[in-house]
């Protein structure tokens, strides 16, 4: 999939977001004392839906891909590049919360 249709799908993405979730709902955690970041999940998933878009199969793929383009990294919603074990337990996560509401 080239890169101009990742952008629209993403920023179709986040517009959806913005208009259905009310501001209050959307995740405004401050970080702990320990961690640097922290990601809400709709970040997290839209990383998850891009690895899709372009078929890619594991995290340090995606993670570089991440580095690579920032204009993509912000429309997912990251500043800068994060961990990749960081990446790595959030993806895993996401999907255990996925098979377990299935």
């Amino acid at each position: 999939m080239p890169i101009a249709k990742i952008k629209k799908l993403l920023k179709l993405v986040n517009k959806i977001h913005n208009q259905t979730l009310p501001s209050r709902l959307k995740n405004t955690q401050i970080s702990a004392p320990g961690r640097s970041k922290i990601y809400d999940d709709f970040c997290i998933f839209k990383i998850y839906l891009l690895m899709h878009a372009l078929n890619i199969k594991n995290i340090k793929t995606i993670w570089e891909f991440l580095s690579a383009n920032s204009d993509i990294r912000k429309l997912c919603g990251l500043e800068d590049n994060m961990d990749r074990t960081t990446l790595n337990r959030r993806l895993n996560n996401l999907y255990k919360k996925k098979s377990n509401n299935c």
